[in-house]
């Protein structure tokens, strides 16, 4: 961060790992294609840390269910 200029008070490291692996997930890709590229070999990890959903995403999820 400092090498590049940016204030290192401004962002942390693993901001892009989360924005990375949401995307992926919002995208529709799988646990393992969400795991792989951030060199994760545990799901908890991946998705209790990096994964997040936004309300929209989950509203697609839900209106894509079968009626009951």
């Amino acid at each position: 961060m400092k090498a590049a200029g940016i204030p290192s008070d401004a962002y942390d490291l693993h901001s892009p790992r989360h924005c990375f692996v949401s995307q992926i997930v919002q995208c529709g890709g799988s646990v393992k294609d969400s795991m792989e590229p951030v060199c994760h070999h545990e799901a908890d990890l991946t998705f209790d840390r990096h994964a997040h959903t936004r309300l929209e995403d989950l509203s697609k999820v839900v209106d894509r269910l079968p009626d009951l």
